[in-house]
């Protein structure tokens, strides 16, 4: 699950723009309780309707395949993150999960997006498989654990291979624009202020994400954007424990 702190944090700039996924793992981290609670799937169904209002001139729309496979790459969290929590149990932030736990919920994903269509499935696969390498050089792990990734990263290229022979350079491609929308839509599930920068390239640029002042929809301006005009989407929370459902609404250009 996200987390989302209760209380709006205040628009912060600075001349020198951090990285998403450090300021996300830092929100995450100090988010107290009570709080806002973002199911994995939520997120991911968000980051689907990203994926389908990207387009020109910085990236090319995307496929209905693609973007379902984007909307459905963390549906296998669905058995941990529906269930309500109750008021005296642990809220675990998707950054403290075990390696257990994740792959369970990563094998379930992959074959959600599967269903999809064989590029979805491969998609979703080297999105997991990126990450999975990422955490094996973490060192977070024991040796059980680290067996586990190693044998889930064979598993996965060999998928990958199966499912889309000779289109390695567009799943890789596809991938990138998945993480994309995959880091953007955690960014704005968390309740992140900050201005800050994305890792992937598309034609070159990086996009950079600034906050505009508002009070009320939160605003992001892009440079350059990755949509051909105005976005309005909302994030869908549970507020922790007594469940109550809200949207944030959230506007892109």
């Amino acid at each position: 699950m996200i987390l989302r702190p209760c209380a709006p944090a205040e628009i912060e700039h600075s001349e020198v723009v951090q990285p998403a996924w450090p300021v996300i793992e830092q929100t995450e981290n100090n988010c107290a309780r009570p709080c806002w609670i973002v199911t994995q799937p939520d997120h991911a169904a968000l980051a689907g309707d990203i994926a389908a209002r990207l387009g020109p001139p910085l990236i090319d729309a995307v496929d209905e395949e693609v973007i379902s496979g984007i909307a459905l790459h963390d549906e296998g969290w669905t058995r941990f993150d529906s269930p309500m929590p109750a008021r005296d149990e642990e809220l675990i932030s998707f950054f403290d999960v075990t390696a257990d736990t994740a792959l369970t919920a990563w094998r379930s994903s992959i074959a959600s997006a599967e269903g999809a269509g064989p590029m979805a499935g491969a998609i979703v696969s080297r999105h997991f498989w990126r990450i999975a390498s990422m955490r094996i050089s973490q060192e977070k792990d024991g040796p059980r654990e680290i067996d586990m990734l190693q044998r889930f990263l064979t598993e996965e290229q060999s998928r990958q291979e199966r499912l889309v022979p000779g289109q390695w350079r567009q799943m890789e491609a596809f991938t990138d624009v998945l993480q994309f929308c995959d880091v953007l839509s955690l960014y704005l599930c968390c309740g992140a202020t900050q201005d800050v920068s994305f890792p992937q390239k598309f034609r070159g640029a990086s996009p950079v994400l600034r906050r505009q002042a508002t009070s009320g929809d939160s605003v992001c301006r892009f440079e350059p954007s990755p949509f051909s005009g105005p976005v309005d989407l909302a994030v869908p929370a549970r507020r922790y424990p007594d469940g109550n459902p809200r949207q944030f609404p959230v506007v892109m250009y």
